[in-house]
């Protein structure tokens, strides 16, 4: 063989070559950046229904007490949020003044969907259910306070 052969048969070889990594580099890139397309819409999309369950969940508590499920006296319910949602004071708005009573003390928690009770919640709970409960009074006057 030639000179000239040998010198066109290895330019041949190197344009090949090159061009495999050119054609493979595009094609990767191609892929790439559809399937990184496909990712961005998926989480786009379950951002979306997120923040719509999230929504959801911060407006059924809120109106909760509005509805026939609430079994309590709105007035006796003070929203917290957070850790829990109420706390009913059963009995304290048709109390009389002179002869207050209370029948009980109710932590409420609203759900919607599948949601579950969160660790901070399971734990609020078992703390109730376990009677780990107490009232304190603190007094407090210019620079000192104490516990009674």
């Amino acid at each position: 063989m030639s000179l000239e052969v040998w010198v066109l048969f290895i330019g041949y070889g190197v344009f090949m070559v090159v061009f495999g990594i050119v054609f493979g580099y595009v094609i990767a890139r191609y892929k790439f950046f559809k399937e990184f397309e496909e990712v961005i819409k998926r989480e786009r999309k379950m951002a979306i229904n997120f923040s719509r369950a999230v929504i959801k969940g911060k407006v059924s508590e809120q109106i909760f007490p509005l509805t026939p499920f609430f079994n309590y006296n709105l007035s006796d319910a003070r929203f917290l949020g957070s850790p829990v949602d109420y706390i009913v004071f059963n009995g304290y708005s048709s109390s009389a003044k002179d002869n207050p009573y209370i029948s009980e003390v109710i932590f409420i928690e609203v759900k919607t969907g599948k949601s579950q009770l969160s660790p901070m919640e399971l734990a609020i709970k078992e703390a109730i259910d376990n009677k780990r409960v107490r009232f304190e009074i603190v007094y407090f006057n210019d620079r000192n306070y104490y516990h009674h």
